[in-house]
């Protein structure tokens, strides 16, 4: 994969565009001289400075157009009354079936994400028992403008804790802030680079998430509550870009996952948590399913038990492998689809 021509670190050049009546140029922005071979095809990608939207040049380029969006914004008719009527449907219908995500229980403790009426962002909330519901965090009390959302949120085995994922004006590089039952900081934001997945320690007190370094491999880190964010030691890496973890509740067990594409087959890995917080962990792999495109996963159930499921051999998905409540995982040892109407084969100590 290349560029045929041009170069994508070039300096944009602008071509001749046309014109309208109400807004002057229709797109007068710059366009790279680069085509990328994919697939056999020759693809242009003349806007890739606008992927960007950290440089001078987007940020130049955003505050021209919404000047221009402004200017035209000012021609339209009807649309004081236009948004008195959304506005007016907006709270109705929020009123009637108010927007709530399923809950999340912890104990007799649940959190939800919920829209009241009037409100365009949801808030978390969290209720104790039959106790009526509070807020937890409100986006809106972050940013009075609005423009930060709640991401994803993931409470602690425990329900005392909960990590939440904010970002500003559609920044895929969320904050990770974690939050206590009252909804106070426990420490310093952390800055994973993208979303990433919370694994929580069964005691509280920490948990894993990920990174990217600077050479693009993943990262599994360990954040311990209340330390500095910045000395999070790195537990495992790998060059598949697509990585993923998570960890037994209630037990020493942690899955990791990665795979080069969102699609593609996944290697998977399984080990025991370090009887010390922030040492590496030494994964046993136990799925490869680059070679043949398959896919396999481990299920924690509540009661303790692991359910392996895969695809291998299997187009539509099996469960490969149960290994019953207190017993051992054999590490090392592959699974084997099970024939067409046999019983869950038992992955023996």
């Amino acid at each position: 994969m290349g560029f045929v021509q041009g170069d994508a670190t070039q300096s944009p050049t602008t071509p001749a565009t046309a014109s309208t009546a109400s807004m002057g140029p229709a797109c007068d922005s710059p366009r790279l001289n680069a085509v990328e071979r994919l697939h056999e095809r020759d693809v242009a990608d003349t806007y890739r400075w606008l992927e960007d939207d950290r440089s001078a040049e987007c940020g130049a380029w955003l505050d021209d157009q919404a000047e221009k969006y402004e200017r035209h914004r000012a021609t339209w008719r009807g649309r004081t009354a236009w948004a008195v009527r959304l506005s007016e449907a907006f709270v109705q219908g929020s009123r009637l079936a108010p927007l709530s995500s399923p809950p999340v229980w912890r104990g007799r403790r649940r959190f939800f994400a919920q829209a009241s009426a009037g409100r365009e962002l949801a808030a978390l909330m969290v209720a104790d028992g039959d106790e009526e519901a509070r807020v937890l965090l409100d986006p809106l009390l972050v940013d009075s403008t609005g423009r930060t959302t709640l991401d994803a949120w993931r409470p602690s085995p425990t329900g005392r804790l909960v990590a939440c994922q904010l970002s500003h004006q559609g920044d895929e590089r969320p904050w990770l802030q974690t939050l206590d039952e009252r909804g106070r900081q426990t420490g310093a934001p952390l800055r994973p680079g993208r979303m990433t997945p919370v694994a929580w320690l069964a005691d509280d007190k920490g948990f894993y998430y990920l990174t990217t370094s600077a050479g693009g491999g993943r990262q599994v880190r360990l954040h311990q509550i209340g330390a500095d964010p910045g000395s999070d030691p790195e537990v495992f890496t790998t060059d598949l870009p697509h990585l993923s973890v998570v960890t037994a509740p209630g037990g020493p067990l942690i899955m990791i996952t990665a795979a080069p594409g969102a699609t593609s087959g996944n290697v998977l890995w399984l080990a025991p948590l370090p009887d010390r917080p922030g040492h590496r962990l030494h994964p046993i792999q136990i799925h490869d399913g680059t070679g043949d495109g398959s896919r396999a996963a481990l299920k924690f159930a509540p009661d303790g038990s692991i359910y392996a499921i895969t695809d291998s051999a299997a187009p539509t998905g099996d469960c490969a492998a149960w290994i019953p409540t207190g017993r051992t995982p054999r590490y090392g040892t592959p699974w084997s689809p099970r024939p067409a109407g046999a019983s869950f084969p038992t992955v023996r100590c």
